[in-house]
């Protein structure tokens, strides 16, 4: 049996600069000294056993009222069943959404697309199809999506189930427009697809601050937001540690 062969992610960080891994988002600075003053008094207080699997709730509120705040999408904390789940990373929960929705099925991703958006889903089960935005502004076309969708989405081997959509997009930067994201939404309600929605990057701003849409689910369209808490505090090109 052969071995698949697979880039040396750890190998060609060391290639970057440290200025200027963007695609991780990995900082080389030192950590935020107010970050690890807190740290330390929850450590000395006897707090660094497990918590609980969906994370400790004190965090899951404070994230809710970000997300009521920023987002404008209201989510309930203490709801039965969980509405709001603490990851270990971002691709902790693609794994998770990966290994509960799309074995035996498909996700499609926007290409350029975030390798790791792919891989994941094709270690687990899944399988990934690649539709390309166009031109030099990469821009969606939603006909091609629509009709790319319809193909795809009755087939009996790994059916389309979840269109991925990673908006301000890594590794391009890419920022998805109002009226491309109303397509996708449309094409979601239209076939029954998860949208899963991937905005780590939502706070990124290097030099001004520039607006953009987000992605705000609708009563029509079933949607798994996925969010990065980051310590981006006196990091340079919108570099973070992740928290």
């Amino acid at each position: 049996m052969k071995t698949k062969s697979r880039p040396d992610i750890r190998a060609l960080t060391r290639l970057v600069p440290s200025s200027g891994n963007l695609v991780q988002g990995q900082s080389e600075l030192a950590i935020n000294p107010a970050l690890a003053e807190a740290a330390s008094r929850v450590i000395a207080a006897g707090q660094n056993h497990y918590g609980a699997a969906e994370g400790l709730i004190e965090l899951r509120r404070a994230v809710a009222e970000k997300i009521t705040t920023f987002n404008g999408i209201s989510i309930d904390p203490d709801g039965d069943p969980l509405q709001l789940l603490i990851t270990p990373g971002a691709t902790g929960a693609l794994i998770a959404i990966a290994q509960t929705y799309l074995t035996s099925a498909s996700a499609l991703v926007f290409e350029p697309y975030y390798p790791y958006h792919r891989h994941i889903l094709n270690e687990l089960g899944g399988s990934t199809e690649v539709l390309s935005l166009l031109g030099e502004r990469l821009e969606l076309d939603g006909d091609e999506l629509r009709a790319r969708c319809r193909e795809l989405k009755n087939r009996k081997a790994f059916p389309l189930r979840a269109i991925i959509i990673c908006t301000p997009a890594n590794p391009t930067g890419k920022v998805f427009s109002r009226s491309e994201l109303e397509a996708i939404a449309a094409v979601c309600q239209e076939f029954d697809l998860l949208c899963i929605a991937d905005e780590v990057y939502e706070h990124y701003v290097v030099g001004v601050e520039i607006g953009y849409e987000k992605w705000t689910p609708s009563k029509e369209a079933i949607s798994l937001l996925i969010g990065g808490i980051h310590d981006g505090e006196n990091t340079p090109a919108g570099l973070h540690q992740r928290v």
